[in-house]
């Protein structure tokens, strides 16, 4: 299965799913996707797998909409919040709670992929519901 693959760190079953056809987006019921999985893990062989397949690089999971940029970002995963960003993603798409992947990797003290973001434009004034913002919170 994809997800299975996503969650293993396995290519090669990744790519024999994705070639029986499985679909990139599936979201299981632990509101997980496998784009998800792949970013949150820094699997940038994998990120680009699934987005060369149709993967929606900006689809929010869960009931607090986390997106795949903000998964790379929430574990300083830079190259693929690079890549991710390059294919289009949305760089202020925040979750339910405003947290967005500017502030998630400030949080996390991962200052090259703040540096990053901060790069291609993502609000820095943006605040949580909390009114936190990655300037408060670095």
């Amino acid at each position: 299965e994809l997800l299975q693959a996503a969650l293993h760190g396995d290519p090669a079953a990744l790519g024999e799913a994705l070639r029986a056809r499985a679909c990139p987006d599936h979201v299981s019921k632990e509101c997980l996707s496998p784009l998800l999985v792949a970013s949150g893990s820094g699997r940038l062989d994998l990120v680009a797998e699934l987005i060369v397949a149709g993967a929606d690089k900006n689809m929010a999971t869960g009931e607090d909409g986390r997106t795949p940029l903000l998964a790379a970002a929430t574990c300083g995963h830079t190259k693929v919040a690079r890549f991710l960003c390059e294919m289009a993603a949305d760089v202020n798409k925040s979750m339910q709670d405003g947290l967005s992947p500017l502030v998630a990797a400030a949080m996390g003290g991962h200052l090259e992929t703040v540096e990053y973001l901060c790069d291609v434009r993502a609000e820095v004034d943006r605040r949580t519901e909390k009114g936190a913002t990655a300037l408060c919170i670095a």
